[in-house]
């Protein structure tokens, strides 16, 4: 009787604590909101997203061979299948599988799918916002470790550079590598009326480091990362 009696309780209090409420935040047009859910709910969409990025970068990089050649068939995959912010239709800004089901983005956005596709698939990466010469505008670009260099990419515009060596090129080749910059003077894209060339002439400002947001999305990172915020290790950041 009193073991029944302790399973009932047992499974009583599990129930509860699965039905806590919590919530997660989205952005509509830069606005906040927050949405409420049952703990369950938000645990089994958590877990859903981690093994469907497992599974779309295992279908994306199959038969691909060698580090730079897996890099480039997630940067050709994110460069084609995300089409840019269309006129009228919301920014939205929650998880970064929403984007992929979406379909569509801000420049910030692709870097952010790149980098997670990236990071899902064994390479360190983040991405960072680069300020144009005079500080006025912003633009968002990748950075992946392949090998011991972080390489430097633009998923949004889907550009990269390659060295006279041939390799693609990190942050440091755009201030030494003669093919690199050479290339750099014939780019003529522009972001919010500046020359995309700008943001690469500042990328010495960019500090290497792999973005919290993907390491939130893995279950074991992310249970690291609550425990160092439980202690005191780490600073309390917004979640999603």
């Amino acid at each position: 009787m009193k073991r029944t009696l302790a399973i009932i309780l047992c499974v009583a209090c599990v129930i509860a604590i699965l039905n806590i409420e919590t919530s997660t935040r989205q952005a509509v047009n830069y606005e906040i909101r927050v949405i409420t859910m049952p703990l369950y709910l938000k645990a089994l969409d958590f877990v859903d997203r981690h093994y469907n990025y497992y599974n779309l970068v295992r279908r994306i990089t199959e038969g691909v061979r060698g580090e730079e050649g897996q890099v480039l068939k997630m940067f050709e995959w994110t460069h084609k299948n995300l089409k840019p912010q269309p006129d009228g239709m919301p920014v939205i800004d929650d998880h970064i599988m929403s984007i992929v089901i979406r379909g569509y983005g801000v420049p910030e956005q692709f870097q952010d799918v790149f980098t997670t596709l990236c990071e899902y698939r064994g390479f360190p990466a983040f991405f960072a916002r680069v300020n144009s010469g005079d500080r006025r505008v912003s633009y968002a670009l990748s950075f992946v470790k392949i090998g011991s260099t972080w390489r430097v990419f633009d998923a949004y515009n889907g550009k990269y550079f390659r060295t006279e060596a041939g390799e693609i090129a990190g942050i440091e080749d755009f201030d030494r590598d003669p093919a690199v910059l050479a290339e750099l003077g014939r780019y003529n894209d522009e972001y919010d009326g500046v020359p995309c060339k700008e943001f690469y002439e500042n990328l010495g400002l960019v500090t290497p480091a792999c973005a919290l947001r993907v390491s939130r999305q893995m279950p074991l990172r992310r249970a690291f990362l609550e425990i160092r915020k439980a202690i005191g290790l780490e600073a309390a950041t917004v979640g999603r």
